[in-house]
This record gives structure tokens, sequence and C-alpha cells, in this order.
């Protein structure tokens, strides 16, 4: 057994040196080797009472380490199949996604149908999902088809239902168009229905965009499923569906989180920005920069959005969050001056005297801005001449 050291040694970083264990499981039976690591490169050798069908490093995982173990696709099997080893199950799959055989298809997809922990089947569909493979995709539709629309075993976590949707939205398949819209009508999960919705922005088409539009207004625990639309809509960067969402968030606010609604001012920013006419829109952002609340979420959203829309009109309200502090104001200052770079690069905004009208406008800010503050001096220091002449006052009565 080879081990190497392979992060790079300099004068302030050393090479390790750790004791662990190498594990042999021959015929059934596990047999522990203690190592000590020290070189940067080092050999061992260990007898056996037969060839091994699985063998770990650090079995007990005790090296805060990213340890890479090739093995042969026989051992990963074996690996895989060992029921006592959770971890071990999860490495085997992370190794079998370098693999892209029909034989590690296989064992991905018997662990995604059968492993009795939920995060080795999670992880077996996110490795599906990576191998893009034609084995790989017809491996998780089957199971999406069987066990997310038709719930032919009926008690699949949520959390592996999950991880597949989302694994077979990474293909690009026309069939899939079909699949995401029957997942989107049969599941019940609003955080699974809100990954096909998302997915099936790939997939333009008449019927996408009646699903989109229709679940912008389906109630869900914490507007999820609105915001699966809402993600998709901002994919297409579709300007025909600005006024359906505009008025799903005119509607629906209450539905969204200020983090999800703030995320959906900057969607709707987004698929404006080829609008011949964009006052509608920007007004509606630019209110939404006087929220009641002062949430800082909606209003970087809604300076986010202004930004993708890329309007000069708004350039002058954007410029009065402006700011490089780091307070929390400052967060705020940034997205807005992050916003007007992005609309000054737009080439409609590239003349000089938007640029220059902007200088101008950010110079009379700072003045103001120094005057206030010499203002505020100046009180202080009356305030200050004041309380000692009444404290002179004071000591002359005595």
């Amino acid at each position: 057994l080879s081990v190497s050291q392979t992060h790079e040694v300099t004068d302030d970083i050393k090479l390790f040196a750790f004791n662990t264990k190498v594990r042999f499981i021959v015929d059934g039976v596990a047999i522990d080797h203690d190592v000590k690591i020290s070189q940067a490169q080092q050999d061992f050798y260990f007898p056996t009472s037969g060839n091994p069908t699985i063998v770990r490093f650090d079995p007990e995982y005790t090296i805060l380490a990213n340890v890479t173990f090739n093995k042969p696709i026989a051992m990963l099997e074996a690996q895989l199949k060992n029921d006592k080893d959770v971890i071990g199950r999860i490495y085997a799959i992370k190794q079998l996604a370098k693999k892209s055989s029909l034989k590690s298809v296989a064992l991905l997809n018997d662990a995604l149908l059968n492993d009795t922990f939920y995060g080795v089947r999670v992880q077996a569909a996110n490795t599906l999902g990576k191998l893009q493979t034609p084995e790989a995709y017809e491996a998780l539709n089957d199971f999406v088809s069987m066990e997310v629309i038709a719930k032919v075993k009926n008690k699949i976590s949520a959390r592996v239902r999950q991880a597949a949707v989302r694994a077979i939205g990474e293909y690009y398949r026309t069939e899939n168009e079909a699949l995401l819209a029957n997942v989107v009508e049969h599941e019940k999960n609003p955080a699974i229905v809100s990954y096909a919705l998302s997915s099936l922005a790939a997939y333009p088409s008449p019927r996408v965009k009646s699903i989109l539009i229709n679940n912008l207004d389906r109630k869900s625990y914490q507007g999820r499923i609105m915001m699966g639309s809402i993600y998709g809509i901002e994919k297409t960067g579709d300007a025909s569906y600005v006024k359906p969402l505009m008025d799903a968030l005119k509607k629906n606010r209450k539905q969204l989180s200020a983090r999800s609604f703030g995320a959906a001012l900057t969607a709707l920013g987004t698929i404006s920005k080829e609008l011949k006419n964009k006052d509608q829109v920007r007004e509606y952002l630019l209110m939404q920069l006087n929220d009641k609340a002062r949430i800082q979420r909606v209003q970087r959203g809604a300076l986010s959005a202004l930004g993708e829309l890329g309007d000069a009109k708004a350039l002058a309200t954007i410029g009065l969050f402006e700011s490089d502090d780091n307070t929390s104001r400052g967060r705020l200052g940034r997205t807005a001056k992050a916003a007007v770079e992005k609309i000054l690069s737009q080439s409609e905004n590239k003349n000089t005297q938007t640029k220059e009208m902007h200088a101008q406008m950010i110079k009379l800010q700072e003045e103001y801005s120094k005057l206030k503050q010499n203002v505020e001096s100046l009180e202080k220091q009356l305030r200050a001449t004041q309380s000692g002449k009444d404290n002179e006052a004071d000591g002359n009565e005595g």
C-alpha cells in the first residue's frame, strides 16, 4: 500500500506525522493494521490470509484530510454492499463518480433503489446526475417515473426524491418536459415541485409557459412552489412573463420571505431588460425601495433588479443609496453601487452626458454629507458652550 502526502510543503507548512489504521476485510473478517505516516511517500506491506474484498484507509475517520484512494470496481462493489459501513458506502459512490461504465451505473442504480440509508441514496442520485451518460439518465428516469410520479413504494424519503428530480434536471432530454410536468402535477412536497419547475425552463413551449405561470399562484409552505416558477421564469429571460410575474408579486407578496421576495424582484429585473418601455417595471421596483418595513433584503433585491433592468432613469434614486462603508447600511450601498455600474456599462447608457450627470449627482451627495457633518459638529459645540455657561451661572448663584 503506497501513501503520499500531496500538499505543498513550505517553510510554514511541513509534512504531517500521524497514526491511523488500514483495514482489510478477508472472508468477511475485518483485520486492522496500525500505521504511522510521516514522510512524503511511504510503502507498506501487510500479510493477509487471502485476497481482501475491501481495503479501507483510516476506517474510523480520525484524519482531517481529503483522502483519494483509487480501487478496482470489484472492491468498490463490495464496499458499497457493506451494510455495516455507511460512510464507506458513500465514499464508494464518490469513487464510482469517476467511472462511467455500465457496471458503475448498475451499482449506483442499485444503491439508489435499495440502500437502507437515505444519505447513500441521495449521493447515488447526485452521482447519476453528474455522469451524463444515457444509461445514468435512464436509471434516473425510471426512478422518478416509479417512485416520484407513480409512488410504487410510497415510503421513499422526500430527500431522495428531491435529489433524483434535481439530478434529472441536470440532463437536457426532450422527454424531460413531460416527466418534469408530471412531477409538478403529482408530487406533494413543495421543495421537490420547486426543483421541477425551475428545471422546466430549459424546455420553452406553450405547455411549459402555462405551467410556470399557473404555479405562480399555487400556495405552499414559504412560497416555495411560487419561487420555483420564478427561478424558472428568470432562466428563460423571456419578457413575455413580466406582466404575470408582476401581478403575482403584488397578489402573493405575503407568501414570500424577505429573502425570497428580494430574489423575485431580481428575477423581474432580469427578464425585463429587453423591454422597450421599462417605465412600469422601474416604478414598481422603486416602490420596493420605500418598503414600509425597510427590510434590507427587499431593498437589496430591488437595487439588484434595477441594475439588471438597466434603465438610466433610475440612476438618481439608486445613487441615494450608494456607500462604501462596512455597516449594514454599507451592504445596501455596495449593492446600489454595483447596480449603477451595471446600468452605466450597458451600451445605451454609455453616453458621456449620462455619466457626467451621475458624477455630478455623486459630488452633490458628498458635499451634502460633508455639510451635514459640519452642521452636526457646530450644533455639538454650541450645546457644549451653552452647557458651560449654564454651569457658570449656577456657580455664581451659589
